[in-house]
């Protein structure tokens, strides 16, 4: 279960530092202090019993439990940021169509074959 102390903000963190390798740059990109930024990795280190980072005069490194994290912390925000653009989409009334492909359907559904036909439908965006 997920502990309620665990914030977005310390995700949204987490993921920086992990990408960045750098809390300085971190902080940079969100727009935040450095101070502020290793107060919430500290926060989030706290809330989960253990250390994340590896951390070096260089910069830091993702430890064991830092790449577990890093495992679902990403797929996690980029699912809620989906969500969150769906429910904006569909209080706006944006209806979109999206098909996949397999190899196999190469020549049957390309994108220019399939985003042609749908395109027909320009009410409704679509992606191939």
């Amino acid at each position: 279960m997920l502990n309620a102390r665990i914030k977005l903000r310390h995700l949204q963190a987490f993921l920086a530092v992990a990408r960045q390798r750098s809390f300085a740059r971190a902080a940079e990109r969100l727009a935040i202090t450095q101070p502020g930024i290793s107060k919430t990795i500290r926060e989030l280190e706290e809330t989960l019993g253990t250390s994340l980072f590896e951390r070096t005069p260089k910069g830091v490194a993702l430890n064991q439990a830092g790449l577990t994290l890093l495992r679902h912390a990403g797929p996690a925000i980029r699912a809620l940021e989906e969500g969150i653009g769906a429910i904006g989409e569909a209080r706006d009334g944006v209806r979109r169509l999206r098909v996949g492909r397999s190899p196999p359907w190469r020549v049957a559904c390309s994108p220019r074959h399939c985003g042609t036909g749908m395109r027909r439908r320009r009410s409704m965006p679509t992606s191939v």
